[in-house]
């Protein structure tokens, strides 16, 4: 059950490992984030969501020692549960694992960096800091395992991602050029920077 929150409410959010049993709510929340629901693209929804699940599952089964995927849930509140089975619902996600930056100067291609991908957070559920507190979660991880570097795509257009990197202390460290933005006018790939303290 998803029960929108007014700015006012307040929010008590837990960012936990997720478990091989949230593959199901981790699709609902990454497709309907992702993809459009409307028109010919709405055709191929629930193709995209049986997908992702499964590669979801595959990447939870298959968890290495630098990967993570985190997830923040929150207890419905006590005046909506129907029962004493509701469980707390899924509201946000993030990935992160080492991997290569070729967009980086030459000397840095055969190093691997911690790389945050697959960040959501529910629309009911947005500028409740929720996903800055991933995030933050995301970095101590990184310096946990012996990195103080962090990488995200975001795209040029997203500016309320920007702004919210920007405000984490994000830095833009190359705008990427790919022949959709060139040919098809689709916005640009920024890759961002955080320099971590140790």
């Amino acid at each position: 059950m998803n029960v929108p929150l007014s700015d006012a409410a307040p929010l008590a959010c837990q960012i936990r490992a997720a478990r091989n049993s949230d593959a199901d709510a981790l699709a609902d929340l990454l497709v309907s984030s992702f993809h459009r629901q409307e028109g010919l693209a709405g055709l191929l929804y629930p193709f995209w969501r049986m997908a992702l699940r499964e590669d979801i599952r595959n990447r939870l089964r298959r968890q290495s020692l630098h990967y993570c995927c985190l997830v923040a849930v929150v207890q419905p509140p006590k005046a909506a549960a129907t029962s004493a089975s509701d469980s707390p619902d899924i509201v946000g996600t993030v990935e992160m694992s080492l991997r290569p930056q070729f967009t980086l100067p030459m000397q840095y291609w055969f190093r691997s960096f911690p790389y945050l991908s697959n960040l959501a957070v529910m629309s009911t559920y947005r500028r409740h800091g929720i996903a800055s507190r991933m995030i933050t979660v995301c970095e101590t991880t990184a310096k946990q395992w012996g990195y103080q570097d962090l990488y995200l795509h975001v795209l040029e257009n997203n500016e309320v991602a920007c702004a919210l990197y920007q405000r984490l202390g994000f830095s833009i460290c190359r705008t990427e050029f790919n022949p959709l933005t060139m040919i098809l006018g689709q916005p640009r790939q920024i890759l961002l920077h955080k320099a971590l303290v140790p």
